[in-house]
């Protein structure tokens, strides 16, 4: 399990974090740094994980949208000079999407709040209620413990890690100003000057 499918687990699988940032005078520039690529060598001890523009998770409507989200990440993640890396983090999150009426009903056929309910990894809780305007649909990422070792490369701003035992994984980053932003980026969006959408970031300091 490497650090970039543990960064995005809620965000894309399920998905996680999302619109609340990092917090006020948000001191770590988190989600608002491109990949830059840079040194890696060194243990980074995580300080604040945020994103914009998350994805609604579970496959619901169309028309639903996400209306509050949080992420924390904290512990640690060690590249070494020998191209090896161990990381050791505890992670929660949770996300909650907003599900109008006309998503309730298909082809003349009504669902109740309980049957929106998706399917997700079983390391996500998940429920949808009623409201008075459709449903509220909030998924828990349930806080845990993740460690791992293996060995990693890079490649301009492309960080591959493989853990011990496990396949390859991918994600972009940037080393600035004493901090690790390990950086994952929309696929289709761009911003006006042309430049990836941040949808996640987890930032470590040296």
């Amino acid at each position: 399990m490497t650090l970039r499918r543990r960064a995005t687990a809620l965000l894309v699988g399920l998905a996680i974090a999302g619109g609340v940032g990092c917090g006020g005078a948000n001191p770590d520039a988190c989600g608002q740094v491109q990949p830059c690529g840079g040194d890696l060598v060194g243990t980074w001890r995580f300080s604040s994980a945020c994103a914009t523009n998350p994805p609604v998770p579970g496959k619901l409507c169309d028309q639903a949208v996400v209306r509050y989200a949080s992420y924390s990440a904290s512990g640690t993640a060690t590249y070494g000079a020998a191209l090896d890396y161990s990381l050791d983090a505890t992670e929660s999150g949770t996300i909650e999407v907003s599900v109008p009426d006309s998503c309730l009903t298909t082809n003349g056929t009504t669902s109740s709040c309980d049957q929106m309910t998706p399917q997700v990894a079983s390391d996500v809780n998940v429920r949808c209620a009623d409201t008075d305007a459709g449903c509220v649909c909030t998924f828990v990422l349930l806080s845990r413990r993740v460690m791992e070792t293996g060995t990693y490369t890079t490649s301009g701003s492309l960080l591959t890690q493989t853990p011990a035992g496990g396949a390859a994984g991918s994600v972009s980053y940037c080393v600035a100003n004493d901090r690790l932003h390990v950086i994952s980026l929309d696929p289709v969006m761009t911003t006006p000057t042309g430049q990836p959408v941040v949808v996640g970031d987890v930032v470590g300091v040296r």
